[in-house]
């Protein structure tokens, strides 16, 4: 059935396919030139891949907030549309929800995997206003830093600052990309989803798939500002794949081949220790309905059955969530589409809709990963629950 959205696009009410000729009616569209780099960024702090992990479809980063102790459980950060049982819609909220996801912890030249962490529950999942998945880990940072030396990397709880050094750092592809923040974004529109006040990225950082959740760390401070999470890939407008800016009187601007992220400093204050904690003082979206800063009211995921007939388990035709049609089965059917996971067990849930066919690459849809890439020696691929 398809996900009634709980938003409004650019004062028009938007079905589930989102279309150029539909936009264009809507609001005028500015077409934008990439933005350029002011300047090749020096890093002053030690940015490593030191706190950093590969999920078997994305990126992700060992965080860890001001109140947090060495005998709090860990947690592990990294998109709202890498969570392995299927992206949350508009709207919704998981909270709480049992995991049994497994990360590579990066060494801190990227080369080696130095230990497994694995998840013991979802703290917290959602797309809308951001792009976050927070996982507990069944380890303390107290005994992840004695077992493998690795310190969790500090989630910065003040706004980042248009012209600050960055990098983008991927445990996935154990790559760097540096550049600077170019400024700040009200509304960013892909398909169905809204992400507020994201961060745009100055040209240098192109961004790939497979690099989706990778934190992005100020170079000064060497704290995560934000987490990677999409770029436009083809110019085209408020598309999967194609976000496009949207002011707030609502004027459309598209950029293609530049580069965004979503800010973590609000998700930081709403933590205590390694529990997230959404009073009403926490301007995260809620799974509770109540007054808020969110874009639609938020609502708690139900507990997912096994998949029925028609469901998305082994052996079901995916569906293109862009308009709710069944597309041919996908070229590849190991896991996520990553080279190397391991096929879905029998009965096992499979994920739910990808945002984009998995033969095309893309940082948003990182979870198809790249024909050709070859995990670092001692590297145990994170398979899906």
């Amino acid at each position: 059935m398809p996900r009634q959205l709980t938003r409004r696009l650019l004062g028009l009410a938007a079905g589930a396919t989102l279309t150029a000729g539909l936009l264009a009616a809507a609001a005028p569209t500015a077409l934008a030139a990439p933005t350029t780099a002011r300047h090749r960024p020096a890093p002053t702090a030690d940015v490593s891949f030191a706190g950093t992990v590969a999920l078997s479809n994305c990126s992700g980063s060992l965080v860890r907030v001001p109140s947090a102790t060495d005998d709090d459980k860990a947690l592990v950060l990294t998109n709202g549309h890498c969570l392995e049982t299927g992206m949350p819609g508009p709207g919704e909220v998981i909270v709480d929800q049992p995991s049994n996801r497994r990360f590579s912890l990066l060494s801190a030249d990227g080369q080696d995997s130095v230990g497994t962490l694995t998840a013991s529950t979802v703290e917290y999942s959602t797309m809308t206003d951001t792009d976050v998945t927070l996982y507990q880990v069944d380890q303390t940072y107290g005994e992840i830093r004695q077992q493998y030396g690795i310190a969790a990397l500090a989630l910065s709880t003040a706004h980042p600052t248009a012209g600050t050094d960055i990098a983008v750092v991927s445990g996935y592809w154990q790559q760097t990309y540096s550049c600077a923040i170019d400024g700040f974004v009200p509304e960013l529109h892909e398909a169905d989803w809204v992400w507020k006040d994201s961060v745009r990225y100055t040209e240098p950082c192109h961004v790939i798939g497979g690099t989706s959740g990778s934190p992005v760390v100020d170079t000064a401070t060497g704290q995560v500002v934000a987490i990677n999470n999409t770029t436009n890939e083809d110019g085209a407008r408020c598309t999967l794949n194609n976000p496009c800016e949207v002011d707030a009187d609502g004027t459309v601007t598209v950029h293609q081949g530049i580069g965004y992220a979503e800010e973590t400093y609000l998700l930081a204050t709403c933590i205590q220790g390694s529990t997230i904690n959404l009073d009403s003082a926490c301007p995260s979206p809620n799974p509770d309905p109540r007054p808020g800063p969110t874009s639609a009211p938020a609502k708690r995921s139900p507990q997912r059955e096994a998949p029925g007939p028609g469901a998305h388990g082994p052996g079901a035709r995916p569906v293109d969530i862009r308009g709710c049609r069944a597309l041919p089965p996908p070229v590849t059917t190991h896991g996520w589409g990553v080279p190397g996971a391991k096929p879905l067990r029998r009965g096992a849930r499979g994920p739910r809709p990808r945002k984009t066919h998995e033969t095309t690459p893309s940082a948003l849809s990182a979870d198809r990963g790249h024909p050709g890439r070859v995990a670092p020696t001692g590297f145990e691929p994170a398979p899906l629950p």
